[in-house]
């Protein structure tokens, strides 16, 4: 839009002067200097103007010529010593990278980048003096004050002090704090300082940071809300996890419930963990669900072996429920339920839990050779052995 006003307004003032030029070339300027009568063609004085317009002009660029020409080749020794020093700091030559770049900060229009090159190539040889006197250059030249302190918050991290890097990292504005090298430091930090929680809750915040893939997201984020789980003393904060873990589906995934289980239990919220695992399972069947509601003491023990009896009858063939099964029935002394349960189970999938749990009835049953038999299976089947029959319990 703007080069077709300016090219308006030429075609406009061309055809001003192409229509005012038969007056000009007939015009004539006639003066006095001193007794001297001068006339002139107005054509001629104007060329004699633009001319000498001309001659000023070169004259002016010559004499700045040679300052110009020592500016250029100074910039440009500045600009080899800056791409050298990046190239050895890419190759890992430190002590090239920071010759390179403190050089090449003298002559720049922009020290503070060649600083902060030349600080992190002073870190990675251990010399942290060093690294905060180029610290200090960059914060000063004034051009690169967010990164100086994004590289004084990495040096920080790298030597274990997450306290007053996340300090740092807190006097940028929230805007700079939301870019991917400042959340990543962050995370690093509360990684540093164990603070599960704050990361849990606020996890999809640095999903996009230092994560190469969703699936590596997803480790992290459960890793986060386990830590957090196995330090939770209070109820309070095991509902605000429970809301965090089961979402809008109030549906538990695997990962974290058994840390999450295992802080209801520290707590003493059994029958409130008794009663979320049943909304759970009924709105998405999950076996080992169903073998943390078994483990967990509490309630009405004939209504949880029925509520299990219904979901064997939804889900036939499935160990856990046959697991989960055999424990209730042993938690009720209903020793001849519970060795057919735990028969049913390994039948179905042989695991060293159910010979362990399975030696320990027959021990109350004072049956001790099969026992021994049952604790031998659960020792190979840990090796990654085969296992023997045992009669009347388990074919091979």
């Amino acid at each position: 839009m703007n080069t077709l006003k300016w090219l308006v307004v030429g075609l406009v003032v061309a055809a001003g002067a192409a229509a005012a030029l038969p007056y000009m070339a007939s015009a004539r300027i006639s003066m006095t200097v001193g007794g001297l009568y001068i006339e002139l063609k107005l054509l001629v004085l104007l060329g004699a103007l633009i001319l000498l317009a001309i001659v000023v002009w070169l004259l002016w660029r010559l004499w700045r010529l040679p300052k110009e020409t020592a500016q250029r080749l100074v910039q440009r020794r500045s600009e080899l010593l800056w791409e050298r020093g990046m190239l050895a700091l890419a190759e890992g030559n430190w002590s090239e990278a920071e010759r390179s770049l403190t050089k090449a900060a003298e002559r720049s229009a922009h020290p503070g980048l060649n600083y902060l090159g030349a600080a992190k190539a002073a870190s990675a040889q251990g010399d942290e003096q060093r690294r905060d006197e180029y610290l200090q250059l960059a914060s000063d030249s004034g051009d690169a004050r967010h990164s100086v302190t994004l590289a004084r918050c990495e040096a920080l991290v790298e030597s274990g002090q997450f306290e007053d890097a996340l300090e740092q990292l807190m006097t940028l504005s929230s805007s700079k704090r939301r870019t991917g090298r400042a959340l990543t430091l962050e995370r690093q930090c509360l990684e540093g300082l164990h603070k599960w929680k704050e990361l849990a809750t606020d996890a999809d915040r640095f999903r996009s940071n230092g994560f190469n893939t969703d699936a590596e997201f997803t480790v992290a984020r459960s890793h986060w809300l386990e830590s957090w789980l196995r330090g939770i003393n209070d109820a309070a904060e095991l509902k605000a996890a429970y809301r965090l873990m089961v979402g809008k589906d109030k549906v538990f995934l695997r990962p974290g419930l058994d840390a999450y289980a295992a802080a209801a239990i520290r707590v003493e919220q059994n029958e409130l963990l008794l009663r979320q695992l049943v909304n759970s399972i009924d709105r998405h069947f999950d076996a080992h669900a169903v073998a943390v509601y078994a483990s967990v003491d509490g309630g009405d023990l004939t209504r949880r072996l029925k509520k299990v009896e219904s979901w064997r009858d939804q889900h036939p063939q499935c160990a856990q429920v046959e697991l989960a099964l055999a424990r209730l029935c042993a938690s009720q002394k209903l020793w001849g339920k519970a060795r057919n349960h735990f028969t049913s189970s390994l039948q179905i999938e042989p695991t060293a839990e159910a010979f362990a749990e399975l030696a320990e009835l027959m021990e109350q049953l004072d049956d001790k050779g099969t026992a021994l038999k049952c604790y031998r299976n659960a020792l190979r089947l840990d090796r990654g052995e085969a296992v023997e029959a045992i009669e009347g319990l388990f074919q091979t």
